[in-house]
Formats: structure tokens, C-alpha cells, sequence
């Protein structure tokens, strides 16, 4: 979770540079000098978790109306990380984790996706600091929405390949 707080704290949100290779995304984030938009921001995190082999994968999550070529605002990036054999949620961008209503589990995409479908809500399970206007409240859509469509990249994590994940559709974000 340091990690992911590191990111959080040393990026400012806007429009970014998309030509930065991972490497240098890390270090521009390390120093504190970038402006970067919600994908950039999983990129960075996923690079610091691979570096000490932690395996991470970026997730692009997309509302309705994203897929259906109705609103091109409505994605996000995050970040799925391996722990215990399960791959559960680190979002940079809000600095948060997600659970059951209890807050007791932390959870995958479609873990995620499935609670909201059972009309469950979720926990926001927050990390240690919490820049104002940054918070997962502030943002203009809310959670349920954005999990309407996911792709999850493919893997590899301890010596087990785990392939592209996708709903509806491989490609749906493109």
C-alpha cells in the first residue's frame, strides 16, 4: 500500500504525456513533476509493484454508455494486485481498495462487478492519505457505473500464465 500512497501523493491530475516508456513514468512520478490522467497513474503503480516481482496487471473499466459509443469520458484505470492467490484491487487514482460491505475482503473486478449486480454496495477500503477533490467520492461517476465493462491485461504470476480478462468483449476498450 505504500506504493500505491506514493503514487497517489506524487501525481497531479490532467493531461499527460503518453509517449513515456513505464521506466520513465516511474521516475517522473518519483520526483514529483508529472501531470498524468488515471492510466497513467495505474502504469506508474503497476511498474512499482513489478519491480520487487509483485505480480500487477492494469484494468480498464468503462460505463454503458462508453461502450456504446455514447460517452468517451466514462473509463478508468486501475490496478489488481496478487495477494494469497487472489488478484484484488489498488487504485492510484483515489488511493483506495475495495471490500464487501463489511470491509472485511478486499476484492477483484468481478468480485466488484458481481456485489453491485447482487445490489450490494461496496466499501472503499482507503489508504492513509486522502487529498481532497482525489477522493473516490469526488469523483463524477460513481463506481457501480464504471463496472458495467472491464479488461483486465494478461499476466504471469508465479510461473501461472493468467490470460486477458474481459466483459463484454476483448477489445471493447479500445
Amino acid at each position: 500500500m505504500a506504493a500505491r500512497d506514493f503514487v497517489y501523493r506524487k501525481s497531479t491530475i490532467g493531461s499527460e504525456d503518453t509517449t513515456l516508456r513505464p521506466w520513465d513514468r516511474y521516475l517522473k512520478t518519483a520526483e514529483g513533476n508529472i501531470t498524468q490522467v488515471r492510466s497513467g497513474m495505474a502504469q506508474a503503480y503497476a511498474f512499482a509493484l513489478g519491480a520487487p516481482n509483485i505480480p500487477a496487471r492494469i484494468v480498464h473499466l468503462g460505463t454503458k454508455d462508453y461502450v456504446e459509443g455514447l460517452d468517451r469520458r466514462g473509463t478508468h484505470a486501475t490496478v489488481e494486485v496478487l495477494i494469497d492467490n487472489r488478484w484484488v484491487v489498488f487504485d492510484p487514482t483515489f488511493n483506495v481498495s475495495f471490500g464487501r460491505p463489511n470491509g472485511k475482503e478486499l476484492l477483484s473486478i468481478p468480485e466488484m462487478k458481481s456485489c453491485v449486480e447482487q445490489g450490494y454496495s461496496l466499501a472503499p477500503i482507503k489508504g492513509k492519505t486522502q487529498i481532497k477533490g482525489r477522493m473516490v467520492e469526488d469523483y463524477y461517476l460513481p463506481c457501480s457505473k464504471l463496472l458495467f465493462a472491464y479488461e483486465r491485461a494478461g499476466a504471469v504470476a508465479g510461473g501461472k500464465d493468467c490470460p486477458l480478462d474481459a466483459f463484454p468483449s476483448v477489445g471493447w476498450c479500445a
